[in-house]
């Protein structure tokens, strides 16, 4: 889901980009809320593109399941500060290739 707090606000920054066309895009991925906000309106927190991808139910069971395993295990070591969540998202991606990910996996891919 995605929380949008001003419609039009997006709508107009949307069109722009449509009118400025491909070869003005740049794109900046944020993948730990350093440019998002952490938490919704209602106080749950915001899910960061890793959360969409693994709990997805469109993503085969078993890679759902080690991916917990995975997190399990990278949620202590980043904790303990022997690793940190480029790690974890490096050790994701691999889970995610090793179980031939595929874009039709993804609604509207």
């Amino acid at each position: 889901a995605l929380a949008v707090p001003r419609p039009a606000e997006l709508e107009g920054k949307l069109a722009e980009f449509r009118d400025a066309g491909a070869g003005e895009l740049q794109v900046i991925t944020d993948f730990d809320h350093t440019l998002t906000a952490f938490r919704l309106p209602d106080g749950r927190r915001c899910p960061q593109c890793h959360d969409l991808v693994g709990h997805s139910r469109s993503m085969p069971r078993r890679y759902r399941q080690e991916r917990e395993e995975l997190w399990a295990e990278m949620r202590q070591l980043v904790a303990t500060g022997r690793a940190d969540y480029e790690d974890w998202w490096r050790a994701d991606h691999a889970l995610i290739r090793r179980h031939g990910f595929r874009r039709e996996w993804i609604p509207g891919g």
